[in-house]
């Protein structure tokens, strides 16, 4: 299931990315549409709250009809859409005047997973033109005339997701990020045989799409503020758990940290995955459980 998209044009040219202005949609299948109120569909997902994942098949909350095909944000398909539409420069600032925010119908060009996008920054389809149809693996299709134009497009958001990630982190953005790892099973048991991890994990494009799916959260967020002040649904994480993470810091010969605000929390998230990559291949995973929690 394809359930987000981006699409990025030039609305204001110059030689280097950075120094154009373009127009970005960030947009996310509209599954409402075909889940109303009152109905089964609804009744079930309310039901299931959620899809859950295993490691050999996944129990779906919505049919797979919904989630694979009607609703799936497929290549050269019209589908419905929630948008968030902003203009802003190759720097990642937010240029001046309203965003738009709405329904949609999209068609989207092509279809990109994490490595073959990397692939694409990286340059290894460089020669490809308007009768390119596919990059790299079969599920990895563009439509005839867009190859080109998606190359282009991808340079542009890696530029611009740099630039929102660099200032999410001047802002005090936490790095909770932690290894991702798969299950290799038996075709017959469905018995754990190997651990790996993804190919895909340490690509970029992760990043990418991640900075641009956060700017819409936020975008979002300001604007249900603005308009419904007293209303909006706030998520509020729980203060770190102070005792383990200065036990950590004690074994590791580090010292006290200091929880005052997201960039102390951030470094001394460093300093320990520093010493953790040297003691421990959990690496900065066990840095982290040690200042998440979940409420109790």
């Amino acid at each position: 299931d394809f359930d987000d998209a981006l699409h990025v044009e030039v609305i204001k040219d110059a030689p280097k990315i950075e120094d154009r202005h373009y127009e970005v949609g960030i947009h996310i299948a509209d599954v409402s549409y075909f889940v109303r109120p009152g109905s089964e569909l609804n009744a079930r997902a309310s039901t299931q709250t959620t899809t859950v994942y295993f490691p050999h098949t996944a129990w779906h909350m919505l049919p797979s009809e919904l989630s694979e095909e009607v609703c799936s944000l497929r290549p050269d398909e019209e589908k419905r859409a929630f948008s968030v539409v902003v203009k802003m420069t190759g720097k990642g600032e937010i240029l001046p005047g309203d965003v738009w925010y709405g329904r949609t119908l999209i068609k989207s060009v092509a279809r990109l997973d994490y490595a073959t996008a990397q692939d694409v920054l990286d340059g290894k389809f460089d020669n490809a033109d308007e009768n390119t149809t596919q990059f790299g693996g079969e599920l990895c299709k563009c439509i005839k005339g867009y190859a080109p134009t998606v190359i282009e497009g991808c340079r542009a958001m890696d530029v611009i997701s740099r630039a929102l990630n660099a200032q999410r982190f001047a802002r005090g953005a936490l790095s909770m990020t932690s290894k991702r790892l798969y299950f290799g099973l038996d075709e017959v048991t469905a018995q754990p045989l190997e651990l790996t991890e993804p190919r895909d994990h340490h690509v970029s494009t992760h990043g990418l799409i991640e900075e641009f799916m956060l700017l819409a959260n936020q975008l979002v967020a300001r604007r249900c503020v603005a308009s419904f002040p007293t209303l909006p649904v706030v998520r509020k994480h729980p203060c770190p758990r102070t005792n383990d993470y200065e036990t950590v810091c004690s074994i590791a010969g580090l010292p006290k940290p200091s929880l005052g605000n997201g960039r102390a929390v951030e470094k001394t998230l460093k300093d320990q995955s520093t010493w953790l990559a040297e003691h421990s291949p959990l690496n900065k995973q066990l840095a982290t459980e040690t200042v998440t929690q979940v409420g109790d």
